[in-house]
């Protein structure tokens, strides 16, 4: 097998060291994943892997660790990931139900190729999305022009002006915008599922974090940003349409303090920013997006240039399970700087006895694990 599959296989070797209990795992583990939902009792799990409560506990917290299942009190949910689920799919076949390896290469080629379009498709579409999520894990109670957050405005004061100007004119505003402080962002159909029936998970994200110094509860605000799909500038009909659903989207999740904003590539109509006015609503073009992510850079560019490029540091708070943060951002580090995979697992377990020493021992009042 190739890069993949070797890391799946070391994967399942750290958790299940013996080859009965390895055969068993990958069975479970390919049936869970052919469940609907991906989620099957905890309890079933333990007695058809015949592991007492110890063992059953290190063999979840492990593929929890490696982000292949999540645990929770009462079921294990499998990872919705295809090329894992293609990993055990084809493991079952070959190592659980013992099919000729031929015949299971033959029939993974095909059914790859059979969905090779859409697979180019998805890649295509999440690779034009805008980014919305990953723009908002950037805020940290910037100050920012009000043009760059009101679509109508932008246009009104910088159609067609050239980009140096636009720049200029953007530092000379004395209307701002106060972005809020985002501590975690994640797409809505990880909130709300339904939500994939309406756009990609890429191209609509949740944003909860605190719009002013200090971590109460009147500063806790949720912005939902939501990327529209429109060749031209998007019409009334169609911007009503999304505030009313992701207002909807809000209530079902029971969200409180929202912010809604909405990006459309190439604006919005006179009469749909109408309503994104008395709506209270954001509203922004690529040209915005772009010009927002610049300013937001300046801090992390002159950062970057201050810290040493081959240099790392974790600041974590002290609580249940930071060790498997510590773990799995550590991993990402690791790969990127072209780890061996052993020498990664070296590292993150020591990390991780280190992180739960540091719990457990330190006497430190600000109760946070500082990693270097």
């Amino acid at each position: 097998g190739g890069r993949i599959h070797r890391r799946f296989t070391a994967v399942l070797e750290e958790i299940a060291p013996s080859l009965p209990l390895r055969r068993n795992l990958l069975r479970v583990l390919h049936e869970s994943s052919s469940n609907v939902g991906g989620k099957s009792p905890a309890e079933v799990w333990m007695k058809r892997l015949s592991l007492d409560a110890l063992e059953f506990e290190r063999v979840m917290r492990l593929l929890h660790m490696h982000e292949l299942a999540s645990f929770h009190a009462t079921f294990v949910e499998m990872t919705p990931s295809a090329v894992w689920r293609d990993y055990l799919r084809v493991s079952y076949r070959l190592h659980v139900s013992v099919e000729p390896r031929a015949l299971v290469v033959a029939d993974t080629l095909v059914e790859a190729l059979k969905r090779a379009p859409q697979t180019m498709a998805r890649h295509y579409r999440r690779e034009s999305a805008l980014g919305l999520g990953d723009l908002m894990r950037r805020f940290d109670l910037e100050s920012v022009p009000a043009s760059l957050m009101h679509y109508d405005r932008f246009a009104r004061m910088y159609r067609g002006v050239a980009r140096e100007e636009v720049q200029s004119g953007l530092e000379t505003e004395t209307d701002i915008v106060r972005l809020p402080q985002i501590v975690h962002a994640a797409s809505c159909a990880s909130f709300h599922p339904p939500m994939l029936q309406f756009c990609d998970e890429e191209r609509c994200a949740v944003a909860h974090g605190f719009d002013a110094p200090g971590y109460s509860e009147s500063n806790e605000v949720v912005w939902i940003a939501a990327e529209i799909e429109s060749k031209l500038e998007a019409g009334r009909a169609l911007t009503e349409l999304w505030l009313d659903r992701l207002e909807q989207f809000a209530y079902a999740c029971g969200l409180s303090r929202v912010r809604v904003w909405l990006v459309s590539r190439e604006g919005f109509s006179s009469e749909a920013a109408e309503i994104l006015s008395e709506r209270e609503a954001f509203s922004s073009c690529r040209e915005q997006l772009e010009l927002l992510s610049s300013r937001l850079g300046r801090a992390v560019v002159e950062e970057s240039r201050a810290a040493p490029a081959d240099e790392f540091a974790i600041e974590l708070p002290m609580g249940e399970d930071t060790e498997l943060i510590a773990a799995h951002t550590v991993e990402q580090i690791a790969r990127r700087m072209e780890f061996r995979p052993d020498a990664i697992n070296q590292i993150k377990t020591a990390l991780v006895e280190a992180c739960i020493n540091a719990a457990e021992h330190s006497l430190s009042t600000e109760r946070k694990i500082y990693n270097r």
